[in-house]
């Protein structure tokens, strides 16, 4: 017997769609790749600061000025020695995340808590790709 509900003949026909059922799960191995960028101020010593002389132009004297070097300058030292990379940022989350697993509250700092917060602002997501493995 029909409920009435569904076009005729069609309320137990297997191929309508209220009669489809959900594939099973399946997992597969993916590979998750992305690039992030954070534009933040960094200060280095690693430089060669520029210089400044007065120069006779014909007319008088004017300051003639060479931009500070920064060819040789590590900037991903740098980088890495005032701020966490993301990739910090994660093992940092890892490691709070399984001291309440185990039940102990991770002794920090509250300024290594904002240095953390800091840290992870300003982070933007460029691209991502994913891809079965």
């Amino acid at each position: 017997m029909e409920s009435g509900y569904y076009p005729p003949g069609a309320e137990n026909d297997p191929r309508a769609p209220w009669n489809q059922s959900d594939p099973e799960p399946v997992t597969a191995a993916v590979e998750y790749s992305c690039t992030m960028f954070r534009t933040v101020n960094v200060e280095t010593t690693d430089y060669v600061p520029g210089t400044t002389e007065k120069e006779w132009d014909g007319d008088g004297y004017v300051a003639v000025h060479d931009d500070d070097d920064f060819s040789d300058t590590d900037w991903m030292s740098e980088f890495k020695n005032q701020n966490r990379t993301p990739m910090q940022l994660i093992k940092t989350l890892a490691d709070i995340a399984t001291s309440f697993a185990n039940g102990r509250i991770p002794e920090m700092r509250v300024s290594e808590w904002k240095d953390i917060a800091a840290d992870c602002a300003g982070w933007e997501l460029n691209d991502e790709d994913i891809t079965t493995v």
